[in-house]
């Protein structure tokens, strides 16, 4: 895992997740990570594989934070606000039109990472899902589950054939990844 490898030496990692996990995720009874359908194969919606891609950065976060907890290393989501992108322009004319009236600039929906990861103000701070307001986010329930997010974890580390290494502690250059 490339964020895990990055932290051994010691860096500030900065995982950017977006509107799914703050929107319905984020609320209590919102969007779940089904373990028994993890692949959604009995339940695909575009929706949902967004918004449980999200939960998932926000549950890695977490653990990832925990596990480097007394390195020295920080680990937190961000959530950017909406961001005027190029995402939007196969949306109908309307659409992509309303959406840029409420969106913001790629300028000010990278403060929130820049200041994550070079303000001392959050030196020390580490696990949290930080808002475009600077301020930490509500998480979804699920996220607040230890079990769920070591799940998770295990069941990547599985899947994808890493190997889970030993931290280290190390010094704290800051990385935004």
């Amino acid at each position: 895992m490339i964020a895990e490898e990055l932290a051994w030496r010691g860096d500030t990692v900065v995982l950017v997740c977006r509107s799914r996990e703050r929107g319905e995720a984020s609320r209590t009874g919102g969007y779940k990570i089904d373990f028994d359908d993890l692949m959604l194969k009995k339940k695909y919606s575009a929706i949902l594989a967004a918004s449980q891609s999200k939960l998932a950065q926000v549950m890695f976060t977490l653990e990832l934070a925990q596990r480097l907890e007394g390195t020295g290393v920080t680990v937190n989501a961000l959530h950017p606000g909406l961001v005027k992108s190029g995402i939007t322009r196969e949306l109908p004319f309307f659409m992509r039109t309303m959406l840029n009236l409420v969106s913001t600039t790629p300028e000010k929906g990278a403060r929130t990472a820049l200041y994550l990861a070079t303000s001392p103000e959050v030196e020390n701070v580490s696990g949290q899902y930080i808002g475009p307001k600077r301020k930490p986010l509500k998480l979804a329930a699920q996220a607040n589950e230890p079990e769920a997010r070591r799940r998770l974890w295990d069941l990547s580390v599985e899947m994808t054939a890493l190997r889970q290494a030993p931290l280290t502690n190390a010094a704290s250059p800051r990385l935004t990844i």
